[in-house]
């Protein structure tokens, strides 16, 4: 049995050790023929630009309010993605010296939007933080100009009446703050600040 396993890896290197006399002897005869093996395509550089998206998104560090509009969302992802590019491992760097360099750079682009706007959707759970955190800092600016139309500010939750539907303020003796939406069955939190 150890003969049989030494003998397929003999073959095995044979083989390898063969393909790579091959290439060298091809490569002896026509220089060109790995660039022209390997060029770049626009289905290749479509599929970067969609990783190039995705990532700029996940990685982004967004702030609050980039997070709860897409235009802001958009707008510094591009400032982002356009940094990256001044980087030498960006994959733009191998689409200058392709024959088809413009082509892959519109391929890379619509690559990029199809990325950002996956990587929006999957930022879902940190918008709707960021949505949650957006809405109790109106609710307390609401509060600090004394404007209540839409909530019930309270010290304490056993004050909101049992008929009450709407947003609820609760601000406790810390001051810290929590709002709630308060339906005919539950108060459901939605943010809390310390």
């Amino acid at each position: 049995m150890a003969g049989y396993i030494q003998l397929g890896r003999h073959a095995h290197s044979a083989r390898c050790h063969c393909f790579a006399r091959l290439v060298k002897l091809t490569l002896a005869i026509h220089p060109n023929l790995l660039s022209l093996l390997f060029t770049m395509n626009k289905k290749t550089a479509y599929s970067l630009g969609v990783a190039s998206g995705l990532e700029t998104a996940k990685y982004g560090g967004f702030s609050q309010n980039e997070l709860t509009d897409l235009d802001s969302f958009l707008s510094a992802a591009s400032d982002i993605l356009s940094n990256k590019r001044q980087y030498a491992d960006s994959p733009t760097y191998d689409f200058a010296r392709e024959p088809n360099a413009e082509s892959l750079f519109d391929a890379f682009d619509s690559g990029e939007t199809v990325g950002l706007n996956k990587g929006w959707r999957k930022l879902s759970p940190e918008r709707k933080r960021a949505e949650a955190q957006q809405a109790l800092n109106e609710a307390f600016s609401a509060h600090s100009r004394g404007e209540y139309d839409f909530l019930k500010v309270v010290s304490d939750l056993s004050e909101i009446p049992a008929d009450y539907r709407g947003e609820v303020l609760h601000i406790n003796d810390h001051g810290n703050a929590t709002l709630y939406i308060k339906s005919a069955r539950k108060l459901k939190e939605i943010a809390s600040r310390v």
